[in-house]
């Protein structure tokens, strides 16, 4: 029975520390525009780093790694770039649903903000 019940802690244990942080680190999402989100370390509070590289039409700094910090838990995502070249900074606000992150972003660019939504699946 103590064999039993242990298994059973065990294995909630670990499934919910999997729903806590649902970015793993070494993870890469795409969104719909191409742009990639690289997910490098993350902790155990989930917070994480990694980099973005942008590929969306009509936005610039395409091609090119920034970081990208945020948190992560089963209930939200939330992570930010400094597009320092290009002198904005973008955040993006989700929530992973399995291989899949639906989220919208604000974009602040010489004090003039833009908004919108971005799609994200996990590629690995």
């Amino acid at each position: 029975m103590r064999k039993l019940l242990l298994a059973i802690g065990v294995a909630f244990c670990c499934q919910t520390a999997a729903l806590a942080n649902p970015l793993p680190a070494g993870s890469t999402w795409q969104n719909q525009r191409g742009s990639l989100l690289n997910v490098g370390a993350v902790r155990g509070n989930g917070s994480f780093r990694g980099t973005y590289i942008n590929n969306a039409p009509g936005f610039q700094c395409q091609g090119t790694p920034y970081p990208a910090i945020g948190r992560t838990s089963s209930a939200k995502t939330v992570f930010r770039v400094k597009f320092t070249q290009c002198q904005s900074v973008t955040t993006w606000t989700g929530t992973v649903n399995g291989p899949y992150m639906p989220t919208s972003w604000i974009l602040i660019h010489n004090g003039q903000k833009q908004t919108g939504q971005d799609y994200f699946y996990r590629t690995n």
